[in-house]
């Protein structure tokens, strides 16, 4: 039987590398979706950075890291700040059907 702090701590880790690995896919479908349009459109596709354009994802998310952040004068604020938190958190979601801890049993 595992303590309650090493049960936390292993529940964490295990969702870490389960966050982890979602994100990571995601970028790759990314990366594949470009180079298929860009295979039908008659393109190279992603081609510059690594080899075939392997790490395109990380150079993405860098420049999404240093880009400037602007906000339309007529947009109301709190909500178009909150709009992206909202997107990523429910795409975040499918997660939730991932088993992370031992079962639960609930009155039975």
């Amino acid at each position: 039987m595992l303590s309650v702090e090493t049960f936390i701590i292993v529940s964490v880790i295990k969702t870490v590398i389960a966050i982890f690995v979602l994100l990571t896919a995601v970028a790759y479908s990314v990366w594949l979706e470009r180079k298929v349009i860009g295979h039908i459109q008659n393109r190279w596709g992603p081609t510059r950075v690594g080899p075939f354009g392997l790490l395109q994802p990380l150079a993405d998310g860098i420049k999404f890291l240093f880009k400037e952040d602007l906000t339309p004068p007529h947009v109301y604020k709190p909500l178009y700040i909150a709009a992206p938190m909202l997107a990523v958190a429910l795409a975040l979601t499918s997660i939730a059907v991932i088993p992370i801890g031992n079962w639960v049993t609930i009155g039975g």
